[in-house]
């Protein structure tokens, strides 16, 4: 695992948690795809490119006050993948309902950008998609 995709990832979900769409959209690759078709919810599908991507987290940032990702785990895949546990963090805009997910998320890299995250419910999902059981360095935040 590059210590500079670890980077890139931390840049992305601080610009996230800033909803700087700019910020956001300079970590993406311009072939990136967002695949969140395993999503249990109103966000569900595939987002190519950009800005089929920025506007997919703009629905996110309009639907939820105080939402925040925290990466509870990053674990390498090899040089150019990594797959993150996620929990997630939100208050509903309208509702005030507040809400913990956690989920996991296989990241690949191309260029020195994200190029694909692929949304998985469970940790054991994300690594069954890479034929690991077993994965040789987690690291934690």
């Amino acid at each position: 695992m590059s210590l500079e995709n670890v980077e890139l990832l931390q840049r992305w979900r601080e610009s996230w948690g800033r909803q700087d769409a700019e910020a956001t959209a300079a970590c993406l690759h311009e072939d990136v795809v967002l695949d969140f078709s395993s999503a249990r919810g109103p966000f569900r599908g595939v987002y190519r490119g950009p800005a089929e991507a920025v506007g997919f987290l703009r629905s996110i940032w309009e639907a939820w006050d105080e939402a925040m990702i925290e990466f509870a785990e990053v674990i390498d895949c090899g040089t150019d993948r990594m797959i993150t546990v996620n929990v997630f963090h939100a208050q509903g805009r309208s509702s005030g309902v507040r809400t913990v997910a956690r989920v996991a998320n296989l990241w690949s890299f191309r260029d020195g950008l994200i190029h694909r995250a692929e949304l998985f419910q469970t940790k054991d999902e994300a690594l069954e998609a890479v034929g690991l059981s077993e994965y040789p360095l987690r690291w934690c935040f």
